[in-house]
């Protein structure tokens, strides 16, 4: 992603030099908006025409239903600059018969982690869940092979880390040697807890994109390195991040008409981060995630929204209530019980969101078919 942003960052610097070392200038005062704006399918090569009305949206695609992002408005400008910098200067460059209409399309962005649901969707779809948020969704650890699998592998990597975090508890009542061996438990604890965590972020992301783009059993599991998987985690913490800031202000204001911050501030922080990361979806940006599509589900789907809520929260209280139980009265079994505990939630958790976003992106869709029949 960081590479992408380098080179689109040199080559509109060789762009404005070039500029300026012909001495040319390119100004937006002649550009026109169309009435309607070329997308071709990055999937299945179908052009449409969606009305200009609906820059920045997108439009789903009649032949295989894959959502395409229409340009925006500086989009199109910038490629009016970039036509006219290229434009022949010498009369003998030029073609007075040539007729052709010059090609409106742009070139798709380059996808960054957020990656679109288009390669997804080359594969064949199924039909849509009979329930949204019931059909394979608190068994889908346990639907196929490869879900199990990934599965365990996060299982066993957090219950490694609850024993190692039992131990070195437990052996800090023995002494200073015993304190030494319980401080590199607590190392340990450190780096194989955020490799596993680093891993189920990735399994997460990939349940989430998949699900959102209809797919039942999920096949394109991660397969990178660890440190990709890292990075993913530490997304993750920066979208909680961003969400969190804002919710904190919001709790700051309203803490003289409660008696703790975190009353306002847990609750705030819920309901904001699932809209703070399908936005970054729809973005395609973690780092300024905003999407007026996920904005206006909510008024749009209202009853979706509280049924996802209310279900993630009874998922989130039921295992976490029960894990913590069994901490209270048996701390080793807590300890080893604790990777399938949270293996769950985030299996559980990134499929609901799933299933959420593909509503609000067929709730989009279908708001674009009737505003263009409406034309």
């Amino acid at each position: 992603m960081g590479n992408g942003y380098h080179k689109d960052a040199a080559s509109r610097l060789c762009t404005d030099v070039s500029g300026l070392s012909t001495g040319r200038t390119v100004s937006d005062s002649t550009f026109k908006m169309p009435k309607h704006i070329a997308v071709v399918c990055g999937v299945c090569a179908t052009r449409m025409t969606p009305p200009s009305k609906h820059a920045g949206r997108r439009v789903k695609c009649p032949d295989c239903e894959t959502m395409c992002p229409i340009p925006t408005v500086e989009q199109l400008k910038k490629r009016h600059r970039e036509e006219q910098l290229a434009a022949p200067t010498q009369p003998q460059d030029h073609d007075p018969y040539d007729l052709k209409a010059p090609d409106e399309t742009l070139e798709p962005p380059p996808q960054g982690r957020f990656r679109t649901i288009s390669e997804i969707k080359r594969r064949e779809i199924p039909d849509p869940p009979k329930s949204l948020f019931f059909s394979s969704v608190f068994e889908f650890p346990f639907l196929s092979k490869g879900t199990l699998v990934r599965w365990s592998f996060i299982s066993l990597g957090f219950s490694f880390v609850g024993f190692l975090g039992w131990l070195g508890v437990y052996m800090m009542q023995w002494g200073f040697v015993a304190a030494i061996a319980a401080g590199t438990s607590i190392l340990g604890v450190a780096i194989i807890g955020l490799i596993s965590a680093g891993y189920a972020a990735s399994c997460g992301f990939a349940i989430l994109q998949e699900t959102a783009a209809g797919v039942n059993r999920i096949e394109e599991w991660p397969d990178e390195g660890w440190r990709d998987g890292i990075f993913e985690f530490f997304l993750v913490l920066w979208l909680h991040a961003v969400s969190g800031f804002f919710c904190y202000v919001i709790a700051v204001l309203a803490q003289p008409l409660t008696d703790s911050l975190f009353v306002v501030l847990l609750p705030l922080h819920a309901f904001a981060f699932p809209l703070v990361l399908i936005a970054a979806m729809d973005s395609d940006s973690a780092w300024l995630p905003w999407s007026s599509m996920a904005m206006r589900s909510l008024k749009r789907l209202p009853g979706i929204w509280f049924l996802f809520y209310l279900i993630s929260v009874v998922v989130v209280c039921l295992l976490g209530g029960l894990w913590t139980l069994l901490a209270m009265n048996a701390s080793f079994a807590a300890g080893l019980t604790f990777g399938p505990v949270v293996a769950t939630m985030v299996f559980v958790y990134a499929r609901l969101m799933g299933r959420l976003a593909w509503k609000i992106g067929d709730d989009a869709s279908e708001e674009m078919d009737q505003e263009l029949a409406e034309l």
